[in-house]
C-alpha cells in the first residue's frame, strides 16, 4: 500500500472538547454545518411510511396492553379496598 499526499482533511468538530476554539481560528466555510439530507421533512415522512408498513398490528397490540393494564390495576384497587374494609371491621 502506498501513501500519497493530500491537501484536504476532515476535522470532526463534534468530537473535540474545545471545538469552539477551532471555529474561532478557521474560516467559516470550513466549519459550517453540512446537512445530512437535502429535504429533511420528506425524508421523515418516507421513514414514517416504512415504519408503519413494517408492523401494522403494533398500535392494536399497544391498545390491548393498555386495556390489560387498566383491568389489572382496577382489580388491584378493588382487592386493596376489600382488605381495608376487612381491617376496619376487625377492630
Amino acid at each position: 500500500m502506498t501513501h500519497s499526499a493530500h491537501d484536504k482533511f476532515f476535522i470532526n468538530l463534534h468530537t473535540l472538547h474545545n471545538a469552539w476554539r477551532l471555529r474561532e481560528v478557521l474560516p467559516r466555510n470550513l466549519t459550517e454545518p453540512v446537512p445530512y439530507i437535502a429535504n429533511r421533512e420528506e425524508f421523515h415522512h418516507e421513514m414514517a411510511r416504512k415504519l408503519q408498513k413494517t408492523n401494522p398490528r403494533k398500535p392494536e397490540k399497544a391498545k390491548e396492553r393498555a386495556r390489560d393494564t387498566r383491568k389489572r390495576k382496577k382489580r388491584a384497587v378493588e382487592l386493596e379496598e376489600g382488605t381495608e374494609d376487612e381491617q376496619s371491621g376487625a377492630k
